[in-house]
């Protein structure tokens, strides 16, 4: 029975002190960080507060009541309609303090995280104890601000980097990469991987079996591969000026390399982490907390006050205008596709090849010679090749799919792919 219920948010008790809080945003189909939650939020923290004083509560897991949506972030027309930097930061400010409550609750929290966590979504659960994910492919993590031209404002500059270390905290917040459970657990962002069909049922094991680490504040993720590298030369860049600074100017280089300086999000999230001194460790309290997420709401602040993160807004709610458009009438779906042709190789035919091949489509690609199959080929394999240095898929996936590229020199089999249902 539901022993607190609010517009958005139920709180219940599951099992003696182990109690959940549902975020189930009424009448959306995703849940999101709007005005509305917030305020809830902030009224409800005092009273989970008062309840882990008396020892009523020993932890808390936070859910969704979606199916196989966690949270998509903040509601991003809060941002849009800033009319300044210094409105924008008070907003910042504002999600940092409600983090901030939630980060202090005298119990662990545990965020269960089943579906997209992306944004705001994100820097709620970086503010819990442990983040515990699902196995299935609809469940990402990530912090995509740097492409609605911001940067994170709700923590995420300060906890990420703290959870997972300097070097990986660069490269999720600049990239806007999202991660899937098993890599964000392999990244050391969350404590466990667990089944999705069994989810809520799994959770509440994993907490009652940890409860004892969870209160002691002992890190139960795995320990991060510092400075990029692990070992001693990666603590070392890790927690040396010298080091951080190496790797700070080498994230600069890059950005300014792709953008030439015309985005002010990544140089500003740069900047943030400088200044705030980020590195992997042990989470922060009080004055260097204050101050840290001080400089993050003005970053957020004068991000968010510029044309170009207007204008990339106004790109997003455009984009996903036309991904809700099918251009055709009601209750036309798209045929699956079993395979694919490619005719002609060489760097382009085998990009699109590799295109196909990265989402399990097997693609035949013909042409004239060898010389330029094997191009193709080589093409396809550099760009797995890439991912794989950059952990985004396996040495496996990677020969998985170059395996589903079948070079023709001839026709035949042409006409045996079934390109559609």
């Amino acid at each position: 029975m539901a022993t607190s219920i609010s517009q958005a948010l139920r709180l219940d008790r599951l099992e003696g002190e182990i109690w959940q809080l549902t975020f189930d945003l009424p009448g959306e189909k995703v849940n999101k960080l709007g005005r509305a939650v917030m305020t809830e939020l902030g009224d409800l923290l005092p009273e989970l507060e008062r309840r882990g004083a008396i020892g009523e509560i020993g932890a808390l897991i936070l859910r969704s009541g979606k199916k196989d949506q966690f949270i998509a972030g903040a509601d991003i027309t809060l941002i849009q309609s800033a009319r300044s930097a210094a409105e924008a930061a008070d907003l910042s400010s504002r999600g940092q303090q409600l983090m901030n409550a939630w980060e202090d609750l005298p119990f662990p929290t545990i965020a269960a995280v089943q579906g997209p966590c992306l944004g705001g979504g994100c820097e709620w659960t970086l503010a819990s104890t442990a983040i515990l994910m699902a196995d299935d492919k609809s469940t990402r993590i990530g912090l995509p601000e740097v492409l609605l031209g911001i940067i994170p404002g709700m923590g995420g500059c300060v906890r990420m980097p703290r959870k997972v270390g300097l070097a990986q905290g660069l490269e999720f917040i600049l990239s806007s990469r999202t991660l899937s459970g098993e890599k964000a657990y392999r990244a050391g962002l969350c404590e466990a991987v667990l089944t999705a069909a069994q989810f809520d049922a799994q959770a509440l094991a994993w907490v009652k079996k940890n409860l004892e680490a969870l209160k002691s504040g002992r890190r139960l993720a795995r320990e991060p591969r510092l400075g990029g590298t692990g070992g001693a030369i990666g603590s070392l860049l890790e927690h040396t000026p010298m080091g951080r600074a190496l790797m700070l100017k080498k994230a600069r280089d890059g950005v300014m390399q792709k953008t030439r300086g015309k985005y002010p999000a990544p140089l500003e999230v740069i900047e943030v982490l400088r200044e705030n001194r980020a590195a992997y460790g042990a989470r922060v309290r009080g004055e260097t907390r204050s101050r840290q997420m001080a400089r993050e709401a003005r970053g957020f602040g004068d991000c968010a006050a510029t044309d170009v993160s207007k204008n990339l807004i106004g790109l997003f709610f455009l984009t996903e205008q036309v991904k809700k458009s099918t251009g055709a009438g009601e209750g036309v779906k798209g045929a699956a596709v079993h395979g694919a042709a490619v005719l002609g190789a060489g760097v382009m035919g085998g990009g699109i090849a590799q295109l196909f091949a990265d989402r399990l489509i097997p693609v035949r690609m013909k042409d004239l010679t060898a010389q330029a199959l094997a191009a193709g080929v080589q093409a396809a394999s550099k760009l797995w090749q890439k991912q794989v240095r950059r952990r985004r898929i396996t040495s496996r996936e990677f020969q998985q799919r170059l395996n589903l590229i079948a070079p023709a020199l001839d026709y035949s089999g042409f006409e045996k792919v079934d390109l559609v249902d």
